[in-house]
């Protein structure tokens, strides 16, 4: 049965009997209706429709474990991992006690105040809550509550500060300590940081041949000769617009000099064994730079990415590289704080 009041001028709540908690006590639901005295009985009449077979007698963790119980068979072993730790998570909190039919929409925001608090991830937090709501929407279907709370909460995000910049020290420290652990792993460590080449793009890197007096490495063209000695210009596609990053001449050494010692062996720069490169293979180089460097642990190879264009690497004292964006006239800043005209 449901009871209709109207707590101020055109705001009404909506109250139903559910039945009995898993303790014995009466349980209800509690709705709150803006509008009319008759958008309100429209309502409570749709909650008694709705009103759960069993309600109060399942927590959420009741749920979320039935969920994965129904769904996991359709899963990777990877999906069914990640989706198993999600729900532990949640289950963590006390939000997992919580009836399944009296679960409201501030239950689930005070949820994701809590993690944010506790200093949990954004992402981390949206895959919790995309969890919920997939198991609450099942809730819905099986007539264990009569709506999913989890669709009446913004998602939101906290503001973060922006990620530092790793300076030109930390970078050449974990260069170094990439070329410790060999040819490969320094050069690939070298071309992220000049090229902002992700891990993913690292390996897909590969040398088809000499074309016409240029180097083909992954569909970017690579000149192999140039008026003033040897220049290796990479060139990528980046959000805005074609990119050409000219190589130091220290690191077109190396990539010229690796081609001729794989003479032809594999497609592969980062392939040796002829085969394409996992790309955790770049990230298992970059951990481990990382740790032999000792730079900050906080620091990813995707800083490498996000810096590329304002790094200045030296090599007997001259200017590591140049990018030029062709899309943009006007002056090019370079990372000393030099200026020229672009072409």
């Amino acid at each position: 049965m449901a009871t209709i009041r109207e707590r101020r001028p055109g705001v009404w709540e909506v109250r139903i009997f559910i039945g009995n908690d898993a303790q014995g006590r009466p349980a209800q639901v509690s709705r709150t209706v803006r509008g009319t005295e008759e958008d309100a009985k429209r309502r409570a009449a749709e909650l008694t429709q709705q009103r759960p077979n069993t309600a109060g007698a399942h927590t959420v963790a009741n749920l979320l474990d039935e969920w994965l119980r129904s769904n996991e068979a359709s899963w990777s072993p990877l999906t069914s991992r990640d989706q198993r730790s999600r729900v532990a998570q949640i289950k963590a909190d006390r939000i997992a006690l919580k009836p399944v039919a009296t679960l409201d929409a501030s239950d689930v925001n005070h949820w994701m105040i809590r993690m944010r608090r506790a200093g949990t991830g954004e992402s981390a937090i949206r895959n919790r809550r995309a969890v919920m709501r997939a198991a609450l929407q099942q809730g819905v279907r099986w007539k264990w509550t009569a709506y999913n709370p989890v669709q009446g909460v913004d998602e939101g995000t906290s503001v973060k500060a922006p990620r530092p910049v790793m300076s030109n020290d930390d970078v050449e420290r974990v260069e170094r300590a990439a070329a410790s652990l060999g040819d490969l792993a320094g050069l690939a460590i070298r071309l992220a940081a000049e090229t902002g080449a992700r891990r993913a793009e690292l390996a897909a890197m590969r040398w088809d041949d000499v074309v016409d007096g240029r180097l083909v490495i992954a569909g970017r063209v690579v000149n192999a000769s140039g008026g003033e000695g040897t220049q290796v210009t990479a060139v990528r596609r980046g959000r805005s617009g074609r990119r050409r990053v000219t190589l130091s001449p220290a690191t077109a050494e190396r990539v010229l000099a690796l081609r001729e010692q794989s003479a032809g062996s594999t497609p592969w720069i980062f392939g040796p064994e002829g085969t394409p490169p996992n790309p955790d293979r770049i990230g298992w180089w970059w951990q481990q730079a990382r740790r032999l460097s000792g730079i900050g642990a906080h620091w990813r190879l995707d800083d490498l990415h996000h810096r590329f264009m304002a790094l200045q690497m030296s090599d007997g004292g001259d200017s590591s590289f140049v990018v030029e964006l062709p899309d943009h006239l006007g002056t090019v800043t370079h990372p000393g704080g030099r200026s020229s005209e672009a072409r």
